[in-house]
């Protein structure tokens, strides 16, 4: 799934992700320490109780929890829904059953989101795309 024209992408991924709360076992794969400790707050906001369940990957419940955000990639997702919120297409992506991108309007982030798009379907992933 492919949300674009994001204002906000990490408020974006915020709000995506507190309405996941049903769904178990989503990654977050946020490398830029200033967007995962952004997105962390954020997480502790946006639900209606005022809290996303999350943690860090290096969590001892990080396999209990129902989100797990990583600065760095795993050797293999633990989870089967890869939220992306790189700069670039992550390692192992061939490996995920559920695959999220939230793209930015500003220029910079729909040259990077086009290209990651380019890349997973020469990867054979099926694309939906939505404006969020």
């Amino acid at each position: 799934m492919f949300f674009h024209d994001a204002t906000d992408r990490i408020r974006a991924a915020a709000i995506w992700l507190s309405l996941q709360q049903k769904a178990r076992g989503i990654a977050v794969f946020v490398p830029d320490l200033e967007d995962a400790t952004r997105l962390d707050r954020l997480l502790w906001e946006q639900a209606p109780v005022g809290f996303t369940a999350h943690c860090e990957s290096n969590n001892i419940l990080s396999s209990e929890t129902p989100i797990v955000l990583f600065k760095s990639p795993p050797a293999r997702w633990p989870k089967s829904i890869l939220l992306n919120l790189s700069a670039v297409v992550p390692p192992q992506v061939e490996e995920i059953e559920h695959l999220v991108e939230i793209v930015s309007k500003d220029h910079a982030g729909r040259t990077e989101g086009r290209s990651r798009f380019r890349a997973y379907q020469a990867e054979g992933f099926d694309i939906e795309t939505r404006n969020i």
